[in-house]
């Protein structure tokens, strides 16, 4: 390769007169030189490759991408000096090698991050934050505005002599994204850094650079990658990242928690924010946890946090079924009893999620006994459990027929039964209604035979027969108490007990319904996880008012914060939700291959034009929704800081209260 530049490149000022000190050497889509510049400058000017020069649609994402990068002129990303072609300048359908699109951008003195890791790493762990947290605060800039780096990497970041933390070439991942190169090659050619949605779909946000940056995070800790050179997509689905202390033991677990979180495939389960990030490495916030128990809503099913009242999904009580009160009286108590089962598969799930959903806690391994006994060893008949089964008792009777319904809609029949001795206050040694039948059918047939052997016989003979019955009876009933004890015993009164739901809900409630309300529509998962957590974090936050009446007026201040930042979320969600729409009519493979179907064919320039325009309008789409999801965390990010401030302040006399029970409770 000539280490002199074209003619075409030497059109521009400042290349005029530039000297030649190194290339052109590739790097990924860009041929590069180091040049020095007439004032004496250090300057990098990067060229896209031939090959990719030859697509339209690559050429044009490569100008305009750095177009835009320039327009925005973030701070901490290195000057671009100059570019071109510029609009209206693009060279034809098939340029000449040397006719690509250019750009100039200043060289930035200082140590790239990648040198740093490989003299200083493992680092210390205040020296890793020292070195982080103002990269974190430089992507929390970017991404306000849209930009997502989606290839960040140490080499691409450099610390100038005074610490400062620029970025240098970036911004034009999506080129490479949208040349004709197969999934398989990408997944080859992708670096560790990559988050595993990069390769799954086109549209992401800012936690994509999060995910670098735990990776970047867990090699300055321990000198390692946490995958090694593999990608993320290739490691197995349930394989979770490693923690940095298995490698280096003795760091916190903050620290362990931090980057473990930084490096979730999910990208929910990432914080929110780079500026979070930076904050708690900065020692200035704590991180909170996403390690949410979740349940199912007992309306529709879906998936919610532990604890939290309204669903999501549907603006309904999580919790719809719950035990009868005092009010309703023992005799007119039922039960649900499971008398048939299967050993289908699809049964025995059914089974397990509806009672998933129902129950409080876990639901145990529901492995029954099914056709004759004798088939089962005496260990699995221990183990295992008989027909029929009680799966939930107390219950009034609107609730059991209303929960046998919700059964027989899945396809598992249960029977509604009054209550007997082992589900009533009389315990476990108590009699079933069957029992008692038993017994007293025995004692009337045997009271019968002694009765007419008195006549027929002896009075002495139906006085044995009869102290006979008497001493079977006490014996038939010691057993069936026994049998009961073991039974309730081994999985209680029922089998489940339905989960517990809230006492009532307080007044300041409306706040978390609004949030339900502007889920309605199925937003996507990356907006349905933000708003989730929100929610449960206002409703902690209105119960804890609830709780310290006394200290109202000062919980007040906190919880007027929250209102504002509702209307905020309530705003960038339905901008989210319009930007989803406008880019679900755009796919951009489709118009890559129409764009190919048009040069293959000698297509007008018209329709060239406007598949490009196609490709353009995606792209503006997608820095506009990453700017919107990126606000819509930040405002999250911000309610949940004001719900810790909240729940801070304790009402002293709510406190007192509280002891005085606990000690008389300890009294009793």
């Amino acid at each position: 390769m000539t280490t002199t530049l074209s003619p075409r490149l030497r059109v521009d000022p400042l290349l005029t007169n530039a000297r030649v000190c190194a290339g052109p050497t590739r790097r990924n889509n860009e041929l590069r030189w180091e040049l020095e510049l007439a004032d004496g400058r250090a300057a990098r000017l990067a060229q896209l490759a031939p090959e990719l020069a030859s697509d339209a649609s690559v050429r044009r994402r490569y100008r305009r991408d750095i177009a835009h990068l320039a327009e925005l002129a973030p701070e901490g990303v290195a000057e671009l000096l100059a570019w071109g072609p510029v609009e209206g300048d693009e060279p034809e359908l098939e340029p000449e090698p040397d006719a690509s699109p250019w750009r100039l951008r200043v060289q930035v003195e200082g140590e790239s991050l990648e040198r740093w890791l490989d003299a200083r790493a493992p680092a210390s762990p205040d020296e890793v934050a020292e070195k982080l947290a103002p990269l974190c605060r430089l992507l929390a800039g970017l991404h306000a505005q849209g930009v997502v780096i989606r290839d960040l990497s140490p080499n691409k970041i450099v610390s100038d002599p005074s610490g400062r933390a620029w970025l240098v070439d970036v911004g034009l991942v999506r080129t490479d994204i949208l040349s004709t190169r197969t999934a398989a090659s990408l997944v080859l050619e992708s670096s560790p850094y990559t988050a595993p949605e990069m390769l799954t779909r086109t549209a992401v946000d800012g936690r994509a650079d999060l995910y670098a940056l735990g990776v970047l995070m867990f090699r300055a800790l321990t000198g390692e990658l946490p995958f090694g050179d593999t990608h993320a997509l290739l490691r197995a689905p349930d394989q979770p990242a490693p923690k940095p202390s298995s490698l280096r033991p003795g760091l916190s677990p903050a620290l362990d928690e931090l980057v473990t979180q930084l490096l979730a495939v999910n990208p929910g389960a990432r914080p929110e924010t780079a500026g979070l990030v930076a904050d708690v490495l900065s020692g200035d916030a704590s991180l909170p946890s996403h390690a949410l128990a979740q349940m199912g809503c007992q309306s529709c099913g879906a998936s919610m946090p532990v604890g939290q009242r309204l669903c999501l999904g549907c603006g309904k009580l999580a919790v719809q079924f719950e035990h009868a009160g005092s009010e309703v009286p023992p005799e007119q108590r039922r039960k649900l009893v499971l008398r048939k089962a299967k050993e289908d598969g699809a049964f025995v799930a059914n089974l397990r999620e509806l009672c998933t959903e129902l129950a409080e806690g876990e639901v145990p391994a529901l492995n029954f006994v099914i056709g004759d006994a004798r088939m089962y060893s005496k260990a699995e008949q221990e183990r295992m459990l008989r027909l029929p089964v009680t799966l939930f008792n107390d219950l009034d009777l609107g609730t059991a027929e209303a929960l046998q319904q919700r059964f027989a809609a899945r396809g598992v029949p249960v029977e509604i039964k009054p209550l007997d001795g082992t589900d009533s206050a009389r315990g476990p040694a108590g009699l079933t209604r069957a029992q008692r039948l038993g017994l007293g059918i025995s004692g009337g047939v045997g009271g019968a035979i002694a009765l007419g052997l008195g006549v027929l016989v002896h009075p002495l003979a139906a006085a044995a027969v009869m102290l006979g019955l008497v001493v079977l009876g006490v014996l038939m009933m010691m057993g069936f108490r026994k049998t009961n004890q073991r039974r309730f015993l081994r999985w209680g009164r029922s089998l489940l007990c339905l989960r517990r739901g809230p006492a009532a809900l307080p007044a300041s409630d409306p706040l978390v319904a609004r949030l339900a309300t502007i889920v309605q529509a199925k937003p996507a998962k990356d907006v349905h996880e933000l708003v989730s957590r929100l929610a449960l974090l206002v409703q902690r936050m209105v119960d804890h008012r609830g709780e310290n009446a006394g200290e109202a007026a000062e919980i007040e201040l906190a919880v007027s914060t929250l209102e504002p930042l509702i209307g905020q979320v309530e705003a960038r969600v339905r901008a989210i939700r319009e930007l989803d729409d406008s880019l679900a009519e755009l796919d951009e493979g489709r118009l890559v291959r129409a764009l190919a179907t048009c040069a293959a064919r000698g297509a007008d320039s018209q329709e060239r034009e406007r598949l490009l325009d196609g490709l353009d309008r995606l792209r503006v789409l997608e820095v506009e929704r990453a700017r919107c999801l990126a606000s819509l965390a930040e405002a999250c990010d911000l309610a949940r800081r004001s719900v810790d401030m909240g729940l801070r302040v304790k009402d002293p006399e709510a406190e007192h209260a509280r002891r005085v029970k606990m000690a008389l409770l300890a009294l009793e």
